[in-house]
Order: structure tokens, then sequence, then C-alpha cells
């Protein structure tokens, strides 16, 4: 996969993450702490479905999305990645999370495949 078009799909999963957001806050203020109601369970885990889906067409193999969604706030609370060979990365947008997914992910299956292919050649 094109790095592009996986921004593509993280910027169209934060959109909907973001939505999804702002139901669970309307919810909570219509009818108080409803977290546990059986409707809002079933989005929450449609949501992550969706974000495993993706997670899995993009090549994350290291739960970079769910770390984006979950620690970073999808952009909202910034964070720094320690990528070896490339420093540190703050990851604020999905461009930037693509940048750690192909730096860690990607190099990890480029590699993998290097592998393969020299003990196939051997």
């Amino acid at each position: 996969m094109k790095a592009m078009e996986a921004e593509k799909l993280i910027c169209e999963w934060v959109e909907l993450c973001q939505k999804g957001n702002e139901f669970f806050n309307k919810a909570g203020e219509l009818f108080g702490d409803a977290k546990d109601a059986p409707l809002l369970g079933h989005i929450a885990q449609q949501a992550s479905f969706i974000g495993r889906l993706i997670s899995e067409r993009i090549g994350d193999t290291q739960d970079w999305l769910d770390w984006f969604f979950v620690e970073c706030q999808l952009g909202d609370k910034p964070l720094y990645v320690l990528v070896a060979g490339e420093g540190e990365i703050l990851v604020k947008t999905p461009k930037d999370l693509v940048r750690v997914i192909k730096s860690t992910c990607w190099a990890e299956s480029n590699l993998a495949e290097q592998v393969m292919a020299g003990a196939a050649r051997a």
C-alpha cells in the first residue's frame, strides 16, 4: 500500500471517530453517563472493528492506529515516537502516523520479505 492511500484511509477513520466521539458526548449530555448502554457499546464495537480492518489493510502490525486513538487522542494530544534510524517523530496528523507505520511496520514487513526471498534462492 502506498503512503498516500494509507493516509487517506486514516483521515477517513479519524473523521469517523471524531463523529463517534461527538455522538458519545451528546448522548452523555442527554442521558447522563450512558457509556454502558447497549446501543453505545454496539457503536463502540463497530468503531473498534473498523479500526482493526484499517490497521490490517494499511499493514499496521504494531497497533499504531489504536495508539493514535487512545494516547494521541486522534492528534489532539500530539506525542513523540522514537523510531530506529529516524529519531523522534512528533505524531499529530495522519501523515505523521503513516510515517511511523512505514518506518516500523512496513520496514519490518520488507525485511521479512527480503529474508524469505533470500531463503528461497538458497
